[in-house]
């Protein structure tokens, strides 16, 4: 993994006006500033975007005080790709929990596309997939972490093992090893499964011969029962012919009994009818009696018709009294009309006269015929003479509106007369014209019945022969019945012995069928056995197959577990990190020191040895374990272990280990150790793509060609590049 853009907001001591560090074209470089103004937060921004881990225990601690989120975007090269991770934090709040969002992207010619899981799990799986290692990998090779420089020397041998294992991408063949137990653990199964299929085909096998001795008993059975069924069904046929006869006579006696009813329904029928013929001519002999008074009645109500017909004298005079009447009385209103008319309008003369001669100047109303002036007098005279006129003229009004009431009181009461003499002489002419239209009728009914008598009495002789033949019929039908009646008295025993055979026949071929059936299941169980004697062939060889794949998928999960192939690989990439660890050492303590590491230890109670990684170191003073050295010593062995697991990690990838940071250890080192590891430092450069180191010591940044230098604000951390 090569680091080549770095952009933060928000973590630890950065906050969102921190520029964005472009490490592309850098070789070595060296990141300095002052203790705890954030140099390491810088290379924690880059583990925390890859792996989501830093040095704080939690996500929370990395959050600049007082802020809600943070977040860092990481470009990256990884073998051949460019890649962009983006990783967001936004702390708890209002019950709910802080929720990470992750995001990865791959470099194309039409951008970053998001090549993001479903989850952050699965994203920072991919991750770990492009970059072939994980966090604790990273820091134990190609990040010497400030404090934990020696996590690879102070780790368990078998920390260190595992450890070492990871640097050289042994996790493959863990996973074919997981592969091969798998597959064991599959085979076993199917052993036991297979062991288990044939104990049961054992157990269905051992019944076989009970099968075939039950099939041969069966067999006898069926044979008997044929025989008793084929008797059985001779009786019944016999049976059946005796019954077929007795319900052919059952039938004829149905029929005749049949035949009875109908002909006493159509002797009772034609009786009916022979009455009610002899009824119909008598009434019909009655009313050809009463033809000629009938038609006298007839034309007696036509000639009172006639008469009807005729307008009464006194009602059309009163007819013409009422129209009269209604005449002279709306005469009178219209005189009324003219009156009132009339007397408007002397009554406005009146008050004309009388305003007059009431004015003040003296000037009264002229005279209408000559024009004068008629003064106070004269208008007073002319009023009253109005006034005497006005009141003939009201007088003759109320004498014409009391007539005009008479008028209509009087022509009131006609019409009511009239109305009435009209309805009364409608109802009179309807009566007779209903007893003309009935007697009309009678008359036709009378001349008909004389042609029906002839025609109801062909009928007649007609239907008493008819019920003449139908009394004989009846005699013979019943004479008949009684003899089939004494007959059928043995059908019923007939019937129950067939229903007897019946059953008994039903209750053997129930038998017959049950055991037809029990032959086919233990046939069935037969051909299974015939089956199972295969099967058990192809299960027994397949068990020995199975044996056999489970012993060779055990044989591989050994070869390629941890000590198997990884054992040898581990020993063969021993010597090759002694030597570059020993070639560092060398360079660091001017080759007094040197180291070797030690696969197997004696066990103290004897026996084989145990397998082990302990580290040994040399010096002027003989061969002590690692544990036995602190401070600068110490530190020198750190660094050249670490470098050189960092270099045994790119020559197994067969290309350059891309990035090395390095953030610890200076402070223990005196003027000459320092000059050692910068010597070291140039001297493997050409072995990585990119150095990063950490340091606040202002003799050693001097040393670098190209220096980060990181100070703190107000407004948070921030950098420079030079």
């Amino acid at each position: 993994m090569i680091p080549l853009k770095l952009s933060l907001k928000n973590f630890l001591s950065y906050r969102d006006s921190a520029p964005v560090l472009d490490l592309e074209g850098v070789h070595v470089a060296c990141l300095c500033g002052d203790n705890g103004h954030g140099k390491s937060a810088l290379l924690d921004a880059i583990t925390w975007a890859l792996w989501g881990t830093a040095r704080a225990r939690v996500q929370e601690e990395l959050v600049y005080q007082g802020e809600s989120e943070m977040r860092v975007d990481l470009e990256f090269q990884a073998g051949d790709g460019r890649y962009r991770v983006a990783r967001r934090f936004a702390r708890a709040s209002r019950g709910r929990q802080g929720t990470t969002f992750l995001e990865l992207f791959h470099s194309s010619e039409d951008g970053f596309q998001p090549i993001t899981g479903n989850s952050v799990r699965e994203t920072e799986a991919k991750i770990r997939s492009l970059l072939r290692m994980d966090y604790d990998t990273f820091v134990n090779s190609a990040f010497i972490l400030q404090g934990r420089a020696d996590m690879f020397t102070t780790s368990t041998p078998s920390k260190r093992k595992e450890l070492l294992g990871e640097v050289l991408n042994l996790s493959w063949y863990e996973r074919l090893a997981e592969r091969a137990r798998a597959q064991a653990r599959g085979e076993d199964a199917s052993i036991r499964l297979l062991g288990a299929e044939i104990s049961s085909i054992d157990s269905e096998l051992s019944r076989k011969e009970e099968y075939q001795a039950r099939l041969d008993t069966i067999a006898g059975e069926l044979t008997a029962l044929d025989t008793d069924v084929k008797g059985r069904e001779a009786r019944l046929d016999g049976l059946q012919g005796e019954i077929q006869r007795l319900q052919g006579l059952q039938q004829e006696l149905g029929g005749l009994e049949r035949e009875e009813k109908r002909v006493l329904e159509e002797t009772t029928g034609r009786e009916s009818r022979v009455g009610q013929q002899r009824k119909r001519i008598g009434e019909l002999h009655a009313d050809a009696e009463r033809l000629p008074k009938m038609e006298a009645d007839l034309a007696k109500v036509r000639i009172s018709l006639e008469q009807m017909a005729v307008p009464s004298p006194e009602l059309e005079q009163q007819r013409r009294h009422v129209h009269d009447l209604q005449s002279q009385a709306l005469h009178l209103k219209e005189v009324n009309v003219a009156l009132k008319a009339e007397m408007d309008d002397l009554r406005v003369k009146v008050d004309l006269l009388h305003e007059a001669s009431g004015r003040p100047d003296g000037i009264g109303a002229s005279c209408p015929l000559c024009g004068e002036d008629l003064g106070e007098e004269g208008c007073e005279r002319l009023a009253a003479s109005y006034e005497a006129q006005g009141r003939q003229k009201a007088g003759s009004h109320r004498e014409n509106e009391a007539s005009v009431r008479q008028m209509e009181s009087e022509r009131a009461g006609l019409e009511m007369e009239v109305a009435k003499r009209e309805v009364e002489s409608l109802n009179a002419r309807q009566k007779e014209e209903n007893r003309r239209d009935t007697l009309f009728k009678a008359v036709e009914r009378a001349g008909a019945a004389i042609d029906m008598v002839a025609q109801l009495t062909v009928g007649l002789e007609s239907e008493e022969a008819l019920l003449h033949a139908n009394h004989q019929r009846l005699q013979e039908v019943q004479q008949a019945m009684p003899l089939l009646k004494e007959v059928l008295v043995s059908l019923s025993g007939v019937l129950d012995a067939q229903n007897e055979e019946k059953s008994q026949l039903a209750a053997l071929r129930t038998h017959q069928q049950k055991l037809i059936e029990d032959r086919g299941v233990i046939q069935a169980h037969l051909e299974r056995c015939r089956e199972l004697e295969l099967r058990r062939v192809e299960k027994v060889e397949a068990h020995g197959v199975a044996s056999h794949q489970k012993g060779v998928f055990d044989q591989l999960s050994g070869a390629f577990g941890k000590g198997g192939i990884q054992a040898l690989l581990i020993e063969q990439a021993l010597p090759e990190l002694e030597d570059q660890a020993n070639d560092i050492l060398g360079r660091v303590t001017d080759h007094r020191m040197n180291l070797k590491l030690e696969t197997q230890r004696e066990r103290r109670g004897g026996g084989d040895p145990r397998e082990t990684l302990d580290i040994k170191i040399s010096d002027e003073l003989g061969t002590r374990s690692y544990e036995t050295y602190s401070g600068g010593e110490a530190f020198r062995i750190n660094f050249a272990l670490r470098i050189a697991l960092s270099k045994l990690l790119a020559h197994r990838s067969g290309a350059p280990l891309p990035t090395l940071f390095i953030d610890e250890g200076f402070g223990t080192q005196d003027a000459s150790g320092l000059e050692r590891l910068v010597q070291v430092i140039n001297a493997i450069q050409d072995d990585f793509q990119r150095i990063i180191v950490i340091t606040h010591i202002e003799e050693l940044k001097e040393a670098f060609p190209v220096r980060i230098e990181v100070t703190k604000t107000n407004e948070g951390s921030t950098f420079t590049m030079t």
